[in-house]
């Protein structure tokens, strides 16, 4: 009778699930779609360093780049939801499975986590394009339609739906010149092989600052505080027009409330820390804290409004 009870005990305590001890207790990966050095990198560094104090072990930042997330995305997906991996994303993740079949379902295969920081795209001109601001820009390629084009760092991504998002408030049919990434599009920017922009602002402040590029509008609804003197699409005449991007941590679906509550708690108090704001500033984006619960509805709305410029603009891959 002892040994039975004593086994039963222990068949007990095997049947529990892992997330039943104290998490974290081994080092945690950190995803992130895109190649190193990005805003999105550095946002998940800024955040591995954080969290590693905090939580007492090793949170460690692991590149997997190519289609816009999606490779690193269907990783996650196929990970158990035990907290161990994790992924910092962007609206993208919203983005390409509204213009394309992905291995994964944006609102159902996923834990929205906690929202990290938004920011705007900077719609930039190279300097031989003879127009100061947004009315001259459109004024322009409606007499020359076939001369501008914009470049984004892919298809299917954020970026180009906020390109798409300009011709279909414009009436304008610009072009679209996809890149393998950030900074092969801002080469070719520079040397005036695409007239136009609709690229991450972190990346092109140094340009900006030298006046290699010329900054003609924000994307978001308010000003960025980083480029104070720069006006939105919405101010610039495009009424309503809000493109703002944002980067976020989720989980694979399934993953436990309390890790969850856990970690939106400490990146909550970690985006109040100036230093922390800081890096986060010269990335181009503004720490933002989001509910679990906000967050999660933040990305829905990201992928229905994605859908539905989709449809409208007959956006394809």
């Amino acid at each position: 009778m002892k040994k039975l009870f004593i086994s039963a005990i222990i068949s007990a305590f095997m049947g529990l699930p892992a997330h039943s001890a104290e998490w974290p207790t081994r080092s945690v990966t950190l995803i992130v779609g895109y190649a190193p050095g990005g805003s999105t990198d550095i946002v998940a560094r800024v955040l591995a360093a954080s969290l590693s104090k905090k939580l007492g072990v090793a949170f460690v930042v692991e590149n997997k780049s190519g289609a816009n997330g999606d490779i690193a995305a269907s990783e996650l997906v196929n990970s158990t939801p035990d907290g161990y991996n994790l992924m910092v994303t962007t609206d993208s993740i919203t983005a390409s499975p509204a213009i394309r079949k992905t291995r994964y379902d944006p609102i159902k295969d996923f834990t929205p986590i906690a929202m990290l920081a938004t920011g705007p795209f900077l719609l930039a001109a190279n300097p031989s394009v003879k127009a100061n601001s947004v009315s001259e820009l459109i004024s322009l390629a409606r007499n020359d339609p076939e001369k501008y084009s914009y470049a984004t760092s892919g298809v299917g991504n954020s970026q180009h739906f906020a390109g798409e998002k300009f011709n279909a408030m414009t009436g304008l049919t610009l072009v679209h010149v996809p890149y393998r990434g950030g900074g092969a599009a801002i080469t070719d920017l520079l040397s005036n092989q695409v007239p136009l922009g609709f690229l991450g602002t972190g990346p092109l402040m140094q340009y900006v600052q030298t006046h290699k590029i010329k900054p003609l509008a924000v994307t978001s609804i308010k000003r960025s505080p980083l480029l104070p003197n720069v006006p939105t699409l919405d101010e610039s005449g495009l009424s309503g027009y809000d493109m703002s991007t944002w980067i976020g941590l989720i989980g694979p679906a399934g993953l436990p409330d309390q890790m969850v509550e856990k970690l939106n708690k400490e990146i909550t108090q970690a985006l109040q820390e100036p230093d922390i704001k800081k890096q986060i500033n010269n990335a181009g984006m503004e720490p933002t804290s989001y509910s679990a619960a906000e967050f999660t509805d933040r990305l829905k709305d990201s992928f229905l409004k994605f859908k539905e410029l989709a449809e409208s603009q007959r956006m394809t891959d």
